[in-house]
């Protein structure tokens, strides 16, 4: 009996580990096109939404609304994980390795759930074209909120972590295609303005006797403690109400962001993320 609770124990626990995994997306069963720059992109090595209702990814060039399979070992290895890689494709639906390719995430078999993840990874080509190659990492409302560069030589990995990360941009050399996306597991986004504790899209007094309420009467509350968070640090506590009200009526600092615009937390803390959005008809 007790090998028998041991084993469930331990298959339980692989389970767990199994569902919080990243996900590594290496295009290799896809068909691969050659991967000479200004060949024609054919139907069958065009990724879009491929990958949409198992993975919750999309693909799309800065111009087009695909990228293209490329396979990279048809003359000598340069794939991280052979054979295939992508490259971006601009009008005339040409391969041009040097526009932008763009990776928004979603809720997997919710395609019209905005999703959004704390971690991507990329890596390049073996062919070392030279130059820098960006990664830019972008929330639900488009603003930027990570970076990373590096040298194109002999396939670098670039990486981004925040939370709140709904789409990337990669932008590289002319020559130079990417491999083995790697991603953590997406999360649906809540969208939120810090300090509208009440849900009500504005900030004035009444969001303070929300907080109060919430603090000290148990008075029922919004399930989005980051709303409540108004300082951004990880806390809910007095001196949150205090913070809102010095903005509001004082010449007191702005609470950080999303506070005018909806967006996501990006700060990694311990509160629970929202559940409940504060912006109305336009969150998710």
């Amino acid at each position: 009996m007790r090998k028998l609770l041991l084993a469930l124990t331990i298959a339980l626990v692989a389970a767990s580990r199994s569902l919080g995994a990243p996900v590594v997306l290496n295009f290799d069963k896809l068909s691969g096109m050659f991967y000479y720059t200004g060949t024609s992109v054919p139907t069958e090595s065009r990724l879009s939404d491929g990958f949409l209702r198992t993975q919750g990814v999309v693909f799309r060039s800065k111009d087009v609304p695909y990228v293209a399979v490329v396979n990279l070992d048809s003359d000598y290895a340069q794939a991280p994980s052979a054979p295939n890689g992508i490259g971006s494709v601009v009008s005339g639906d040409l391969l041009d390795y040097a526009a932008p390719i763009i990776v928004e995430f979603f809720m997997p078999g919710q395609p019209d759930a905005t999703g959004w993840t704390d971690f991507v990874s990329v890596t390049t080509d073996r062919s070392g074209q030279g130059g820098t190659i960006v990664l830019n990492a972008f929330d639900a409302s488009g603003f930027l909120i990570d970076r990373a560069e590096a040298g194109d030589s002999e396939g670098p990995t670039l990486s981004v972590s925040v939370p709140g990360i709904h789409s990337i941009e990669i932008v590289g050399r002319s020559g130079t295609s990417f491999d083995d996306l790697k991603f953590n597991p997406i999360s649906r986004a809540v969208l939120f303005r810090r300090g509208d504790s009440n849900g009500d899209e504005k900030h004035d007094l009444t969001d303070a006797v929300t907080i109060l309420g919430c603090l000290f009467l148990g008075s029922p509350c919004m399930d989005c403690p980051p709303s409540r968070d108004v300082n951004d640090d990880g806390l809910l506590n007095i001196v949150d109400p205090i913070f809102l009200l010095q903005w509001l009526f004082l010449d007191g600092a702005a609470p950080p962001p999303p506070l005018e615009l909806c967006g996501v937390d990006h700060t990694a803390d311990r509160l629970d993320k929202c559940v409940d959005s504060t912006c109305g008809a336009s969150g998710q």
